[in-house]
């Protein structure tokens, strides 16, 4: 039982370790826009992006394929035009259009902060 309950632990430590690597808030490096995350449960996420964009996000935080690690997969409608965005643990992020076919849209790093509202210089992440 000893021995269950110290494997039970790591588990937990371990889950806990990698979902802290999310933060709560992302600004997108280079851009004027960036994510507030809300954890829903069951692994949904919510929220809205941030900056000079204020478009409401859903979707989930899930491991992604290819070895990417623990990653914010939510999708913006809006003036955004329906954009999927992967916030990866790494550090860096992946946007694609969400029309089913996946088209490249723009990459980069993000920092774990709050983009601040209202008009700031260049352009969102996901323009076009």
């Amino acid at each position: 039982m000893k021995s269950l309950t110290v494997v039970a632990l790591a588990a937990f430590a371990f889950a806990g370790s990698a979902q802290a690597a999310l933060p709560g808030a992302v600004t997108f490096d280079g851009y004027c826009d960036g994510m507030d995350f809300v954890n829903l449960g069951g692994g949904f996420q919510g929220g809205t992006s941030t900056g000079c964009i204020t478009d409401p996000i859903h979707g989930v935080s899930a491991r992604v394929k290819g070895g990417q690690g623990l990653s914010y997969v939510v999708t913006a409608y809006g003036s955004s035009g329906g954009l999927t965005f992967i916030v990866r643990e790494d550090g860096t992020w992946y946007i694609e259009t969400a029309d089913g076919t996946g088209t490249f849209i723009n990459s980069g790093t993000w920092t774990a902060a709050l983009a601040p509202l209202g008009p700031r210089p260049g352009k969102a992440a996901g323009s076009r």
